[in-house]
């Protein structure tokens, strides 16, 4: 308990923080970068997060769910739920526009070397559209998906693995979700062989069988 009440006071005197109410003082940018952005959530949010990293801050997590007008709160695109093609007209211009403001106001204040980004979902969706009383959709699939990285001072330009021409199985470097787990862990200075000890008083492995990409670092 003494240790969380330390981090509950740390925390609490960050949030009072002069620094604080800077770094989320969003009215201090200009309204054409603000425009750059777009004025969207995830637009707003984008620009606060790189606020937030010129403040120090380590790690951000945005999440993009929702753009005004759709009726998607996910990216969960099932049949059953919503027309696939329609979210992702409004949806995929929304990205392109977040994504790529970001990455060149990161370059343009030289934060891209010292700055990672992540662009990712927790799962991919099927490569063959389902249909559900003639609505399109996909479901879920796990064997193929793609990951997008920027910055970091890592080696860009570049596309690791391959899969099939119909994207449904990896035919060249066939990657795992604790890869990439083993890359951030690598990336931010962490030791591989870190373990955590389980409800069982037993030391399980933070990165069981992961791997760097080495693809990734110079």
């Amino acid at each position: 308990m003494d240790t969380m009440d330390g981090f509950q006071k740390q925390a609490a005197e960050v949030l009072v923080s002069s620094a604080a109410r800077d770094a989320f003082d969003i009215n201090r940018e200009s309204p054409e970068l603000r425009d750059a952005y777009g004025r969207t959530q995830v637009g707003q949010q984008c620009l606060l997060a790189r606020r937030l990293v010129e403040a120090g801050v380590r790690l951000v997590n945005i999440d993009f769910p929702y753009v005004s007008g759709q009726k998607a709160r996910s990216w969960d695109d099932h049949a059953s739920v919503w027309n696939i093609f329609t979210e992702m007209k409004a949806r995929l211009p929304v990205l392109d526009q977040v994504v790529s403001t970001l990455i060149e106001d990161l370059k343009q204040r030289g934060l891209d070397q010292d700055v990672l980004l992540l662009v990712m979902g927790e799962m991919s969706h099927t490569p063959r559209l389902s249909n559900f009383q003639g609505q399109p959709g996909r479901e879920h699939w796990g064997r193929t998906m793609s990951i997008f990285l920027s910055g970091g001072g890592l080696k860009m330009g570049q596309v690791v693995g391959a899969t099939n021409q119909k994207g449904d199985e990896v035919i060249d470097r066939p990657l795992a979700p604790n890869d990439f787990l083993a890359t951030c862990y690598q990336y931010f200075g962490l030791p591989l062989d870190i373990h955590f000890t389980d409800f069982n008083g037993r030391p399980s492995p933070m990165v069981p069988n992961g791997k760097p990409i080495h693809e990734l670092f110079g």
